[in-house]
């Protein structure tokens, strides 16, 4: 992982991780460029993933647990599959609630694996293929849309991007 790896080496043990207020920038891994999951459960709370880049999971990458992310933001990782979320071939379930996944290079936004995954009230935009998947959807989520998250703001005929000064925009 680029940033932090989580694993739970034991099926015997169960490790328990809340994190909150993190901000994971500009790292580089194979899988999971700026998280990495491993039969955890995590909670992640008001966390920001941002210009992150891996082969698998430009922000987060998933094999197995229980996990949740809740009021983050995804913003301009970089993956070949899953920009924002990667889920391996391992079952796992992941909560995704009020949280916000954008502006996403390379592959799909998320490549969900045998992760039974559930969104609730979350913006998914400015993704290059898609910007939501079928394993992702929930009425209450806002596909191609930015309705969330004050820090994003839409541009006059033009996709919505990070206000200047916030977390989300470069250099910030």
């Amino acid at each position: 992982a680029g940033e932090l790896k989580l694993l739970q080496r034991t099926m015997a043990t169960n490790a328990t991780i809340e994190m909150r207020d993190c901000w994971f920038s500009d790292n580089e891994a194979a899988v999971g460029g700026g998280l990495y999951l491993s039969n955890s459960t995590a909670t992640l709370q008001s966390t920001i993933w941002a210009h992150n880049t891996a082969s698998n999971g430009g922000a987060v990458y998933q094999s197995g647990g229980s996990d949740a992310i809740v009021s983050c933001t995804s913003v301009d990782n970089f993956a070949a599959a899953g920009t924002d979320y990667f889920g391996w071939d391992m079952p796992g379930t992941l909560l995704l609630q009020s949280s916000i996944f954008a502006f996403g290079d390379g592959g799909r936004a998320f490549r969900c694996g045998y992760v039974q995954i559930t969104a609730d009230r979350c913006d998914v935009f400015g993704n290059p293929f898609e910007d939501g998947a079928l394993c992702l959807r929930d009425p209450r989520t806002e596909y191609g849309t930015a309705t969330h998250d004050p820090r994003v703001r839409g541009a006059a005929g033009g996709r919505a991007r990070c206000r200047a000064g916030a977390a989300c925009a470069r250099g910030a």
